[in-house]
């Protein structure tokens, strides 16, 4: 049975000068195959480049039988032989370059295999084991694993295992890191210590130093190959503790201090502590919000020796350097209450209570003590007290005669308040050398002489110690003492009278109201009686 020499199902639909060819009703991916003709039925049949689908076909060249839409069509079908002797031919084409008949030219043996070493020339290789391994690798993962540990000795020498020995970190030129015993180029840091050195370009960058011993952390900076000064890390304990007391010093490194803030702890908009240097003779404690201002400041004035005390930016208390207390607002906030604070000669204040749970064995006043106020002299006087005004003219009694008469109308100073210089020990940090030697291990690799499978030298692991002694600086903590001065409440032999109870009065008076009430009430009996 012969084959059809011809394909003609269904409709076609191309456009004039195009390679696109659209079929309806088609099934050209099981019939038709490239290098077939479409267009027969034009006359003009054009080679088919690809089947594309069982409705899809693109030429080879485009198409010259004019624009046609779903119309019928015609497919020459190339006969197996043609397109066997024109793939031979194309085959034929490819060899004519010379890689096939290099290839041919080589003699195979284990372990070899061939690449081109020119146009049309070709050569063999060794392919080691190590080789095989990388090519059957599934993935990176599995390369890495193939090629093993890099030897120390072929890494750079900067960022080898055992890192090399500075002498001076100032004349560090590349990045990695290091280990030193001295640093000529700054007296500080100095010692045994590890360094990693990271520049963004050859002038420019920066250094870290770390001490093992003490854990201690230093870093500086490279402008233009000339090192800046060290500076010193704060580093913290597992409990996020500081190990030392944190301190903000002037100096020519830092701008001026005068009105700058020096340490400010945030929690998102809101401060909640501030230490401000105001300038040489003032420094703040301030709380509360930036958005809102200060709610609340201490300040101390170094000048006067006077801490204040504000809310809202507005003083409210003070204490003086003699430590008198002033309230302006406590002197505006009025009441129409009695007094009920007492200062005790100590200087503590207490409130004044006349409640019947504070007092036992109560009972009336004797008629003795009822009179006594008949015997006080009242006076009239000028006032020496420094809050005083010396010009006006004040009226009472003194102090010294009422405690004679009624002792218990008087304030009576019993102690006296004295400063004492007194010895204290406390622990104070101190510096203290140490030297010590240090063993440090060095892993060297010699050349045997001998190559691997890839022609690279074979190198020999050597260890060695080496030994060098250093002068570590370790603080500790020493017992000193201090003088620091206290004070101390001393009895008095005999109690001093200060002041008078002016309110106490009032009894005696209500006493003696009363019994002058009753003698009156008497006198009006009897006249009332004689009438």
């Amino acid at each position: 049975m012969a084959l059809p020499a011809h394909y003609m199902t269904g409709t076609a639909t191309v456009a004039a000068n195009g390679i696109a060819v659209t079929g309806q009703g088609t099934t050209w991916l099981n019939s038709i195959q490239p290098g077939d003709l479409f267009g027969t039925h034009k006359g003009c049949g054009v080679r088919i480049l690809s089947v594309n689908s069982n409705t899809s076909l693109t030429l080879a060249y485009p198409w010259l039988g004019g624009a046609q839409a779903a119309a019928a069509y015609e497919i020459q079908i190339t006969p197996d032989s043609g397109r066997m002797d024109q793939a031979t031919r194309d085959l034929l084409e490819m060899l004519k370059n010379g890689n096939l008949a290099a290839l041919a030219g080589l003699n195979s043996a284990a372990d070899k295999v061939p690449w081109f070493d020119g146009a049309g020339t070709a050569a063999l290789t060794t392919f080691t084991a190590t080789g095989r391994s990388l090519v059957g690798a599934a993935n990176g993962a599995a390369a890495y694993a193939a090629l093993g540990e890099i030897p120390n000795g072929q890494l750079p020498a900067r960022i080898k295992e055992i890192s090399p020995a500075i002498a001076d970190l100032g004349a560090v030129t590349v990045n990695g890191w290091g280990y030193s015993t001295a640093d000529p180029s700054t007296p500080v840091p100095n010692g045994f210590g590890m360094s990693m050195t990271c520049l963004s370009s050859a002038p420019y960058g920066w250094q870290v130093w770390g001490r093992p011993v003490t854990n201690e952390l230093w870093y500086r900076g490279k402008n233009n190959n000339v090192p800046t000064n060290w500076g010193k890390f704060l580093i913290g304990d597992v409990a996020g503790k500081l190990r030392g007391a944190l301190t903000v010093t002037e100096n020519d490194t830092l701008p001026s201090l005068a009105g700058a803030t020096m340490l400010t702890l945030q929690k998102v908009g809101d401060v909640l502590l501030q230490l401000v240097s105001g300038d040489a003779n003032a420094a703040y404690l301030r709380f509360g919000n930036v958005s809102e201002a200060y709610r609340g400041q201490i300040d101390y004035a170094h000048a006067v020796n006077r801490m204040s005390f504000a809310t809202n930016g507005i003083v409210r208390f003070q204490i003086y350097d003699d430590g008198t207390l002033r309230s302006v607002p406590t002197y505006n906030a009025t009441s129409a209450s009695a007094a009920n604070v007492f200062v005790a000669s100590n200087g503590t204040l207490v409130r004044a209570t006349s409640s019947g749970r504070y007092k036992i064995d109560v009972e009336d006043l004797w008629p003795e003590y009822r009179d006594v106020i008949m015997e006080l002299r009242p006076v009239w006087y000028r006032s020496l007290c420094s809050i005083d005004n010396p010009d006006w003219s004040y009226i009472g009694f003194i102090a010294e005669e009422v405690g004679v008469i009624e002792p218990r109308l008087v304030h009576w100073r019993t102690e006296e308040i004295v400063d004492e210089e007194v010895d204290r020990e406390v622990m104070v940090p101190v510096e203290r050398e140490t030297v010590r030697s240090i063993e440090t291990p060095i892993t060297e690799f010699v050349d045997t002489g001998l190559v691997d499978d890839d022609g690279q030298p074979i190198l020999r692991e050597v260890q060695r110690v080496e030994t060098t002694t250093e002068t570590i600086v370790e603080m500790v903590e020493e017992p000193r003492t201090v003088k620091e001065t206290v004070q101390r409440s001393v009895p008095l032999e005999t109690p001093v009278a200060e002041g008078i109870m002016y309110e106490r009065l009032v009894v005696h008076l209500i006493a003696k109201v009363q019994q002058q009430q009753a003698q009156i009430d008497d006198l009006l009996g009897r006249v009332t009686a004689l009438e």
